[in-house]
């Protein structure tokens, strides 16, 4: 990032005004303006940047998210920063009679060796639909989207303003450099030249070698070598990203390693990509059905007709009348056989007669043939037999008036008795207006009228306007076309109506290209009751915490708990995480559940590099991988056991004798132990289906393929477990009370490190363990330190949520606040109450997810250090002129008096505690 002396030396660079000076430092120092938000449609990303440090807020998957994947690996752009200002303006057309206002938040602004600019993303069909609503604010002119009100607001300020779409994003280059990302990382050390000499090595005789074959070529020479290893995949992507090696960015994709080709060198990509398929001539082309995709073929989607006026090998060049763009070659091809889209070679048959062809049926193609075959006889001097002189004459007009094309005169035998009949529309245009009013007002809405209903409506409208009502079945297929699902029934229900979104251009894999790069996280309640271990009570229906790796499908992680959904869920999962494979994912994908937007969650993903991303309520489809292992976990595991509560879904039907709470006989830990044996075991080694391999072999083989990514593994250690405990709820720091500690949840908690002058009143970092909450730890002098509170023994054998229960407890019977009671008086409550008298069913489900964590090393992060000793008996301080007293002259009396007097506090006359 730009130091302000770097900025204001950019500015007179480029002269920029006082008043743009002003806005860019105010949007430096403010951005966000606003929070992002979501409308049931689109994906937040909050991206982890390593240029600006911190997350940077995106509100679109498909538009805004490329763009900062492209700031961030951008050179020439030295700093970015999302929802910068807040515009609110008066403008006037040049052809409006008078100003109107506006308001806009543009996306990004954009800080760059060349310039300021402001830049706003957006879709090409929301651009269009902006310029219907308001042709004189928004529209497009010599290729470009104008927006003349900001432009000339921000040109006053030396900055430029542009609307960018999201054609303009290369994909294939953001998959790579996302790819790369990691390898890209400064902190990634360069190839040992060593290993760098072996990959060369294997390109003396060849200028280009597959990705696949790369790789596989280290582990044979590593195995033929013994222990040694001659290079990793790791190797591999760091000289990519050194340039050591050459490799189409813009083409290829890294994580297609079975086609990937890398180069030896520049010179070997120059020519590589000079090298195109000859063309195959054909003879016939007007009596073939294939296709070829070449320069100045059609392709046909959605009613639009592109032509392809460039093809390389990997990618083609499409254009139409209002865009052009780049579209994989092979994407293309596999959209061409789905009938996605339709493909013409240069000199195809017509689209128009390719679509009749393809829309006759079995018997009409067979009647062609029979007729064909008529016709053939009769050129021949043969008679046919059952057909008179006028049927042939009728034929041979067919063909005749059919034209050349001998598919058309194919087609012309076909009869047209499907087309017989009067086919345009009965209904007048204001009798289709009364069915929409009577679906506006009546039908779309939440009282869920019938059609029958609907229809009566419809005839009083009729009857108003002396118009003849059409029948109810007419008026039924017409109101069946303008059903609102969504304004009947709500979205949700709406949603699972909805037919899945097929698009043109797949901007992104949706379940990413590598392990780790898009993991899954959620919770659920688990159809079972389950036992305490020792009690032996139901303790009811315990939660199932899941982390699932999108590419792969393998669990990397769970928490099993009976607590509700909170923080602490997650952060447990994440600590299960790296206990199992010591490495953090690259992106998080979550719901939004309250948990999911937690500060000490955020906080933990920034420190880690690992970005969120939120998809949209109400939608489960976009978590489609966690809601199948979800199902898969109750029905081929949890529906299996002992106390499953299957039977509850119709709770008023059972009897006492199959009552699930009844048949409870599993307890916390043995079901950890199942789900331990089932996910890693079980699902983890069983065939999926979406890879033809098990889970775990599917991620051991892309991890080697697509690199193990070291520098990012993640140690679980002591520091790792203190950074996954949750800050204080109000504010993640305190101020050091030298005497007292820091106070926290009206307890202060003491280390003898704040005897340090130098900490003296300084705010310090503080996290809170949610297993032991009589313990602190503090980030003082650059190191964590465990602090106690004096009641500690008392709340270490309590977790958070108890602890919690517990002082609402004795705020209830104490008549006050918890914080306005003296420690004395708080640790009397503390060892008069006891969680267990007033909720046993909460302790005996601490205790077993205690007892069970804490055996796996995942509860408190340090062994708790002694409870702070007892205040020592006041020693009188002898000051420096009294070592040699004089000698006086006492009593007896006087000397058992001064044997009674108290001595003075040792500590408090002495100031300077560096002495000590």
């Amino acid at each position: 990032m730009l130091s302000l002396l770097e900025l204001r030396h950019l500015f007179e660079t480029l002269g920029t005004p006082p008043a743009g000076r002003a806005l860019i430092e105010e949007a430096r120092r403010n951005a966000p303006v606003r929070k992002v938000r979501s409308n049931s449609n689109n994906v937040i990303t909050r991206f982890a940047s390593r240029k600006m440090g911190c997350f940077i807020d995106t509100e679109s998957r498909t538009v805004e998210y490329p763009a900062v994947v492209m700031y961030e690996h951008d050179d020439k752009v030295l700093e970015y920063y999302a929802q910068p200002v807040k515009l609110d303006l008066k403008w006037q057309a040049p052809s409006a009679k008078k100003p109107f206002r506006v308001q806009h938040t543009p996306d990004m602004l954009v800080i760059r060796k060349d310039g300021f600019w402001i830049e706003e993303w957006k879709e090409e069909r929301k651009l269009q639909e902006l310029q219907k609503k308001s042709p004189e604010r928004i529209f497009k002119e010599s290729g470009e989207w104008r927006y003349p009100a900001v432009e000339e607001k921000f040109r006053d300020l030396g900055i430029s303003y542009r609307i960018r779409t999201a054609d303009e994003h290369p994909r294939t280059y953001i998959q790579n450099l996302t790819f790369l990302s990691d390898y890209l990382d400064t902190r990634w050390p360069s190839v040992d030249d060593k290993k760098l000499a072996a990959i060369l090595a294997q390109f003396q005789d060849q200028a280009a070698i597959p990705l696949l074959h790369l790789i596989e070529r280290g582990k044979a020479a590593s195995s033929n070598l013994g222990e040694e290893i001659l290079y990793t995949s790791d190797e591999i992507y760091k000289a990519i990203a050194d340039g050591a090696l050459s490799f189409d960015l813009m083409g290829d994709l890294l994580s297609d390693t079975h086609r990937a080709m890398v180069y030896r060198d520049p010179k070997a990509l120059e020519l590589g990509l000079t090298i195109i398929d000859v063309e195959v001539i054909d003879e016939h082309p007007a009596d073939r059905r294939d296709v070829s995709i070449d320069s100045g073929c059609q392709v046909d989607y959605d009613g639009v007709t592109y032509t392809v006026v460039r093809v390389g090998a990997k990618t083609a060049t499409l254009q139409s009348q209002d865009t052009t763009f780049d579209h994989d070659v092979s994407a293309l091809v596999d959209k061409h056989q789905r009938g996605i889209l339709t493909v013409h070679s240069v000199n195809a048959v017509p689209y128009k007669t390719l679509a009749s062809f393809e829309q006759l049926t079995p018997a009409r193609v067979e009647e062609i043939l029979k007729r064909q075959a008529i016709l053939d006889q009769a050129d021949q001097g043969i008679v046919p037999v059952g057909v008179s002189e006028r049927t042939l004459r009728r034929y041979r007009a067919m063909v005749r008036k059919a034209g050349e094309h001998p598919v058309d005169q194919r087609i012309a035998l076909a009869s047209r008795v499907g087309e017989r009949g009067y086919r345009d529309r009965r209904l007048s245009d204001r009798m289709i207006e009364l069915v929409a009013e009577v679906a506006r007002d009546h039908y779309n809405n939440a009282r869920n009228m019938n059609k029958t209903t609907a229809y009566k409506f419809f005839v009083l409208a009729c009857e108003r306007e002396n118009q003849t009502p059409c029948s109810m079945n007419t008026f039924n297929k017409e109101l069946e076309r303008l059903k609102s699902d969504k304004a009947r029934m709500g979205k949700r229900l709406a949603y699972q109506n909805e037919p899945i979104v097929w698009y043109l251009q797949l901007t992104e894999p949706v379940h990413g290209v590598r392990p780790f790069q898009y993991v899954h996280l959620d919770h659920t309640q688990l159809d079972l009751q389950l036992v305490g271990s020792e009690s032996r009570k139901n303790l009811g229906k315990p939660w199932l915490s899941l982390a699932i790796d999108a590419e792969s499908r393998a669990i990397l992680g769970f928490y099993v708990t009976f607590e509700a959904p909170s923080y602490r869920s997650c952060m447990m999962v994440i600590r299960d995480i790296v206990r199992r494979h010591g490495q953090m994912p690259a992106m998080l994908v979550l719901d939004n559940g309250k948990e999911f937007h937690s500060r000490a969650l955020t906080r933990l993903c920034e420190l880690y590099g690992c970005s969120i991303r939120y998809r949209p309520g109400g939608k489960p489809r976009y978590g489609s991988v966690m809601e199948r292992i979800f199902g898969t976990t109750n029905t081929q595991f949890i529906h299996s056991l002992e106390g499953n509560t299957q039977l509850m879904k119709n709770p008023r039907s059972l009897t006492k004798a199959v009552l699930p709470e009844n048949f409870a006989a599993w307890n916390l830990s043995q079901i950890h132990g199942a789900f331990e044996k089932f996910f890693f075991s079980l699902y983890g080694t069983t065939e999926h289906p979406a890879h033809g391999m098990t889970p775990e072999e599917y991620l051991r083989r892309r991890l080697e393929e697509t690199g193990e990514r070291q520098h990012r593994l993640v140690r679980f250690d002591d520091l790792f477990r203190i950074e996954t405990c949750p800050p204080p709820y109000d504010r993640p720091t305190r101020v050091v009370d030298h005497q007292r500690g820091i106070k926290i949840r009206s307890l202060y908690f003491w280390n003898d490190i704040f005897r340090r002058p130098d900490l003296k009143n300084k705010e310090v970092a503080v996290r809170m363990d949610p297993w032991d909450p009589g313990t602190a730890y503090v980030l003082a002098k650059g190191q964590w330190v465990i602090c106690v509170s004096k009641i500690q023994p008392m709340l270490s054998k309590y977790t958070e949520v108890e602890r919690r229960y517990l002082f609402e407890e004795i705020a209830k019977r104490s008549g006050s606040r918890v914080g306005s009671l003296t420690p004395h008086r708080l640790s009397e409550w503390v060892s008069i109450l006891d969680p267990k008298n007033f909720n046993p069913e909460l302790s005996d489900r601490q205790e077993e997810s205690k007892a069970l964590y804490g055996a796996l090393g995942m509860t408190k992060a340090v062994p708790t250090l002694p409870p702070p000793k007892p205040e020592p008996e006041p020693v009188a301080v002898v000051p420096f002129k009294a070592l040699k007293p004089r000698p006086v002259a006492t009593t007896k009396a006087s000397e058992n008096v001064t044997k009674r007097r108290p001595a003075a506090p040792p500590e408090e006359e002495f100031d300077d505690y560096s002495l000590l």
